[in-house]
């Protein structure tokens, strides 16, 4: 969705950076000539969703590192509500600004890379944990937790896209992306535990979330040779059909991990 130059005098549209279900992420020039991300949302109800939720983070004293920083949220001469932020590390040679630019999700990470052994999967989870139980404390569930929302910047993973997140306790009707929601309907901060799961999951073996709980033949044969079956155990717990049968707080799956 790109808007008229006039519907954001501030800032020069370079080109686009990524679509979604609800708005669209641009590269864009403000007027100090400082490149940054600007995610411009369509028109409808999930406005005022999105809208909470920036309240919801940005109204904390101290927000986490982890989480990616929103520098300023506005409304564009054509009533589309915007907000923007740093651009994520480019996956590919082209730089922010220049055609082919593409940011470095986690997604597109394993996508280029293939999928993580013991020690990098250990170095990626650790700093989201902390930015989930950050999240849980403050009474905060992201809600949509894959890894197309886990940007690079400046090497460290940061969780984006708040546009669901809300209240820990106060939603019960589950949102977010089917392949990484609990099965029994499950909501909230379990529900963020589960999508973290699922994303782990993915990692380490490759494979396509939908396909847990399968391993690839190859699993156990690469760097997953020894760990493999305890982190199996680890995932048959994390992402369990039941939320009785899950973690019950990032403690917890930390201390499992």
């Amino acid at each position: 969705m790109l808007l008229p130059p006039e519907a954001l005098p501030d800032f020069a549209v370079l080109g686009t950076a990524g679509e979604g279900a609800f708005g669209t992420v641009l590269v864009v020039r403000d007027q100090t000539g400082v490149l940054m991300a600007l995610k411009v949302l369509q028109l409808g109800n999930h406005t005022d969703r999105e809208r909470a939720a920036l309240v919801s983070i940005r109204s904390r004293p101290a927000k986490h590192p982890g989480l990616i920083d929103i520098y300023h949220v506005g409304t564009a001469a054509t009533g589309h509500l915007y907000y923007t932020m740093p651009l994520a590390d480019p996956a590919t040679s082209a730089l922010p600004g220049e055609e082919g630019y593409v940011p470095r999700t986690l997604g597109r990470h394993l996508k280029d890379h293939g999928p993580l052994g013991p020690a990098a999967l250990g170095a990626l989870a650790d700093p989201l944990l902390d930015t989930v139980l950050w999240l849980h404390a403050n009474g905060i569930a992201h809600r949509d937790i894959k890894p197309g929302n886990i940007l690079f910047i400046g090497g460290a993973p940061k969780l984006a896209d708040l546009g669901l997140a809300c209240s820990s306790e106060g939603e019960n009707r589950p949102a977010g992306t089917p392949t990484y929601l609990p099965p029994d309907g499950a909501t909230g901060a379990d529900a963020d535990l589960y999508a973290l799961g699922k994303v782990l999951y993915e990692c380490a073996t490759g494979a396509d979330p939908d396909s847990y709980p399968s391993l690839p033949r190859a699993f156990l044969a690469g760097p997953w040779k020894s760990a493999g079956p305890a982190f199996n155990r680890f995932l048959h717990k994390a992402c369990a059909p039941m939320a009785a049968d899950r973690f019950a707080s990032v403690p917890e799956f930390r201390q499992a991990l």
